[in-house]
């Protein structure tokens, strides 16, 4: 059913980022079966984009438009915790401060698909830099995370380490790191497959009802190697023309992924070998129901990639399919589902790019007894159903909980303090509801599953800042505070903060055409109250100065080693006369961050835009900015 959430509070909500339908890839399968599995023990919703057009399995699903927060907020409310990946964290910053726990699912390897797929296109370093933007997000934000395999555990945990996130607080709630990390791999239906109808042999054109069928269980994606099993087919059919290789599944059921260069080139191959439709054949998608038909006709399965960091990570979810339906098969050395296979004896392991070695594997699997793995089949489906695979995720769920280092935020020096471990969780909605009360500029989370409702999170943006890691024994000078968030943040990594921002809010540089939206009374306390708040929960110690910008100079604040200033120079009608105060007070380095015209003229252009709105004044390309600063 679609409609409104249940209403029993404490639901599970899991998001998938792809399609859920009759027709699905291995990410919306992944999320369909982790909500039925958690459907057994709690209220659960399925949130998918676009339309969702498959039966809900004791679960409810939830159609979202990625981006359009009011089609997802009604499905937050009131959970207990969220699976997600970092796409739909993208999608909406706002679940990183919605006040639940977050499981990041990280068994996608996205970033390093988007190389694979982009490799040697002139997008290619723009989409990973993104990849990469979305991979810190997920790093910073998650409570607990879930990846594929161990492999996958141990390259998280690296990506984890470099975040920050496995510090004293992670390491104490559990040495070994599981309540931050653990593997939730691709599972199997408890139940076995049935075949309800011929979908291949004898139906299929070109493929007869005696023929043997190897089957390639999936996608052609970049990282695959579909051309070294098309010349193994060649070879093959050189001995005997009863094999025949089916991609019945080719084109990504999503409409946003595009069609790929490996099926193109696919198909190429196998019609210059004179092979297409008559040893090889090529479909669209399979839809899920019929699924299990295509696996119990084949005879082989294929799985076959190159040598690449994406095989290091990966865990191939069509080889559980292949499990599934007891059907032996030709695998590539070099991933974790190789490795599975070999362990459990379900199949032949061939070399990258190994064309003899692929077509000797296909003939000695097809000259094999099908009940010769049968034993092998059925101990591996028991230990990866999807029961089994899910436990972590419901032990999590169970007791959802933010991270040891998110419900006290770590503070890097002496003198910073989180709200006292002592402090009753019970005081934790009184003081929610304090900082609801008021307006903030900034999203600071300030622990115990407090996040302010900032205008504005910097979060996942604050690695492009350039701010040094470590400020231990420096004086830092914040100017344009706002609400605190870089002051507290530059604090936490050790230095002396003193955070500057305007005694009243008629100080600001406002023109004629400026509406006032806030009293003088209203603008002082979104000014100054807010910080103050914070600081006292965090237990800050940074000063705080009421002063315009223009004011600076060494006589009324003294000098600084690093002076950072961020978002303020947009709203002066002198700019160059605020760079020149903040170079007066800068002992040693100064970071200036500001919103630039596009324009890449290499002359110095500022447009203006002061009469707009009043409150805004000059935007400058990145010629006229560089020469400011130098001015």
């Amino acid at each position: 059913m679609q409609g409104q959430p249940s209403s029993r509070p404490g639901h599970v909500l899991v998001i998938s980022h792809d399609v859920v339908g009759e027709r699905m890839a291995g990410p919306g399968i992944r999320y369909f079966n982790l909500a039925r599995v958690l459907s057994h023990h709690f209220p659960t919703i399925l949130a998918a984009p676009g339309s969702v057009d498959c039966p809900a399995d004791g679960f409810e699903l939830w159609p979202y438009q990625p981006g359009q927060w009011e089609t997802l907020s009604p499905a937050v409310t009131g959970a207990r915790a969220i699976l997600l990946c970092g796409d739909v964290l993208a999608w909406f910053p706002l679940l990183g401060t919605c006040g639940v726990p977050l499981i990041m699912d990280g068994y996608d390897p996205h970033t390093l698909e988007t190389l694979a797929m982009l490799a040697g296109h002139p997008e290619q370093e723009q989409r990973h830099a993104e990849r990469e933007r979305i991979l810190q997000m997920q790093c910073r934000a998650g409570d607990f995370f879930i990846c594929a395999s161990e492999r996958q555990r141990d390259w998280w945990l690296g990506l984890l380490e470099a975040t920050g996130r496995v510090n004293a607080r992670t390491y104490n709630d559990d040495p070994s790191l599981r309540r931050l990390i653990d593997v939730v791999p691709f599972g199997l239906p408890s139940k076995p497959p049935h075949h309800t109808r011929q979908v291949l042999k004898g139906v299929w054109p070109g493929i007869e009802a005696k023929d043997k069928v190897v089957l390639w269980g999936g996608g052609l994606w970049q990282w695959l190697d579909p051309l070294t099993a098309i010349r193994a087919v060649a070879q093959i059919r050189e001995q005997r023309s009863d094999v025949k290789l089916v991609f019945p599944g080719t084109r990504h059921p999503n409409p946003v992924v595009t069609d790929m260069p490996m099926r193109q080139a696919a198909i190429r191959l196998a019609e210059e070998l004179g092979l297409l439709d008559r040893s090889v054949f090529f479909g669209e998608w399979v839809p899920t129901d019929e699924w299990p038909n295509y696996l119990l006709e084949a005879d082989v399965g294929l799985s076959l990639h190159f040598d690449t960091l994406e095989t290091r990570l990966a865990f191939r979810s069509r080889i559980l399919d292949y499990i599934w339906a007891g059907l032996p098969m030709v695998v590539t050395r070099g991933d974790a589902t190789s490795e599975l296979v070999m362990a459990h004896g379900l199949g032949l392991k061939v070399d990258y790019q190994d064309v003899d070695g692929v077509a000797t594997a296909i003939l000695t699997l097809l000259d094999e007894p099908r009940s010769t793995r049968e034993r092998q089949f059925a101990a591996a489906r028991a230990e990866l159903t999807w029961e089994r695979a899910a436990r972590p995720v419901v032990e999590f769920c169970a007791d959802a909980r933010y991270a040891a280092d998110r419900r006290v935020s770590v503070r890097g020096s002496a003198r910073s303090h989180s709200m006292s471990e002592s402090q009753s969780l019970s005081d934790v909605s009184p003081r929610r509801r304090q900082f609801e009360a008021l307006e903030w500029y900034h999203t600071i989370d300030l622990g115990n599953g407090i996040v302010t409702p900032g205008h504005y999170d910097h979060r996942p943006y604050l690695p492009y800042y350039g701010i040094p890691e470590d400020l231990t024994g420096k004086t830092v000078l914040d100017v344009g505070a706002a609400s605190g968030f870089f002051a507290f943040e530059m604090e936490r990594r050790g230095a002396k903060v003193a955070a500057v921002d305007l005694p009243q809010w008629f100080d600001h540089d406002f023109g004629p055409c400026y509406r006032p939206d806030k009293s003088a009374e209203e603008g002082a306390r979104y000014l100054h109250e807010p910080i103050m708040l914070a600081k006292q929960v965090l237990g800050s110690q940074i000063d705080r100065i009421a002063m315009s910008v223009y004011d600076l100079s060494p006589d009324t604040v003294g000098m600084y080693d690093l002076v950072f200033c961020g978002s303020l120079l947009l709203h002066l009608t002198d700019p160059v006369r605020a760079l020149w105060r903040l170079q007066s007070v800068t002992r040693e380095v100064a970071i200036i961050a500001t919103v630039i015209h596009p324009d890449n003229c290499p002359d110095p252009l500022a447009l203006f835009v002061g009469h707009h709105r009043g409150d805004g004044w000059w935007l400058p390309n990145r010629a006229c900015l560089e020469a400011m600063v130098k001015s």
